[in-house]
């Protein structure tokens, strides 16, 4: 038996073999760490409820931001909110609003765990509703590579919602969740920025129109601040 014959066969036929095989892992590990699976990862743990997950599928300044704006849902006064910009003044108030269920109890609990630094969720149930707002009957629809910018345009029933879900490489792929509602509150604030609106609160003007009664000042002032008497 000519073994260096039969050596110098399979070292061609063994190097293809295991290429196919790094080929094949690598593509199977891209598939899974691609933006269209991370959208669809988080879609799913969404709808089943599981919000204390999706810290995992968001950017690192995505979770910075909710992180630092939880402070000022459960503190934050009418003076101090208008300081802030018009997008954290309007998260701030919309956030708020979904919470009206909310006992004083649960707000309490919330402050306690922020001053214990317990709270260790930055997406978790308080942005429920609002998340269920803004990925209502959503898609992600083609996911394009430009000028080192990786997005898909958002679809709510096949049609273009106006916005593009931003995804960042971190280790695998996340969501620029933050982002995703900034754009959202400046496309609903277009049409308020007109003369009409000059000497007007515009983001005020937004959210009634937006949210009608469910909308008013007491959303200004903190729950616990109020229960102390301040």
């Amino acid at each position: 038996m000519d073994l260096e014959r039969i050596y110098s066969i399979s070292r061609p036929v063994s190097a293809l073999i295991i290429g196919g095989l790094m080929l094949l892992s690598f593509g199977c590990s891209r598939i899974e760490e691609s933006p269209q699976n991370v959208f669809a990862a988080f879609e799913s743990v969404l709808e089943k409820g599981e919000l204390n997950q999706l810290d995992s599928f968001a950017s690192r300044n995505s979770v910075q931001y909710f992180q630092g704006l939880q402070p000022w849902i459960v503190r934050g006064d009418e003076k101090s909110l208008k300081k802030l910009t018009p997008f954290d003044r309007y998260l701030i108030l919309v956030l708020r609003m979904h919470l009206d269920s909310w006992s004083l109890t649960d707000w309490q609990d919330w402050n306690e765990a922020l001053d214990s630094g317990k709270q260790n969720h930055a997406v978790s149930g308080y942005l429920r509703e609002a998340l269920d707002e803004l990925f209502f009957k959503t898609a992600l629809g083609k996911v394009d590579f430009i000028n080192g910018i990786t997005a898909g345009q958002l679809l709510r029933l096949g049609s273009p919602t106006g916005l593009s879900l931003r995804f960042i490489n971190e280790e695998g792929w996340k969501i620029e969740l933050s982002r995703l509602f900034c754009d959202s509150f400046e496309q609903k604030l277009k049409p308020y920025l007109s003369d009409q609106y000059r000497n007007r609160d515009r983001v005020w003007e937004m959210l009634k129109k937006e949210y009608g009664d469910r909308i008013d000042r007491s959303l200004y002032h903190s729950r616990i601040a109020n229960a102390s008497g301040n």
